[in-house]
């Protein structure tokens, strides 16, 4: 799951998606500002010190950034259910992958372990009783395209195990499969 970069993608939405909803709060809450100040008068009417503190409260009674706040609470909803899509997908991906894995694999070690072996064998056996003349020609040709349909089934499934091997390597993201 962490080579795939749809995930890391989905991932990267929803970290960007939360940092904007904290954004968002931060810019609806008020600002108070405190300040101290300090003067020395110097005069002819003589010398005065006063001090003096402030604050200075906003008064935003109707915006306090409700709008963009939802908005992105909503977006990182959103953003959340589609990383999970993502994941989901992903898995879905996998196991699919190691379905069609398993079947290619049993199917060509059925040709492998002796079917194709059987296949020529009868070939052969039906040239033979053909060249002895004890079967017809329609015999020789109909044995001829068994085991044609044999080769070619077997290289099919040679075929689909090689797709699989490649799937899986696509799904998980992977430079090869051991």
């Amino acid at each position: 799951m962490r080579e795939r970069p749809d995930l890391r993608a989905a991932h990267d939405e929803q970290r960007f998606t939360q940092l904007d909803v904290r954004r968002q709060i931060a810019e609806g809450k008020i600002d108070l500002s405190v300040g101290v100040e300090a003067r020395r008068q110097q005069g002819l009417a003589g010398t005065g010190n006063s001090l003096g503190f402030f604050v200075v409260v906003p008064l935003r009674l109707f915006d306090r950034n409700q709008g963009q706040i939802e908005r992105s609470r909503q977006q990182a909803a959103q953003a959340d259910l589609q990383a999970l899509a993502v994941e989901q997908a992903i898995r879905i991906e996998a196991a699919n992958a190691h379905v069609a894995y398993e079947v290619a694999r049993e199917l060509l070690a059925s040709f492998e372990g002796g079917m194709l072996a059987r296949a020529e064998q009868v070939l052969a056996t039906a040239e033979y009783a053909y060249r002895r003349g004890e079967a017809s020609l329609i015999e020789l040709i109909d044995a001829q395209r068994a085991h044609n349909d044999t080769r070619r089934t077997y290289n099919e499934a040679r075929a689909a195990f090689a797709r699989a091997l490649y799937e899986i390597e696509a799904v998980t993201a992977s430079g090869g499969w051991q």
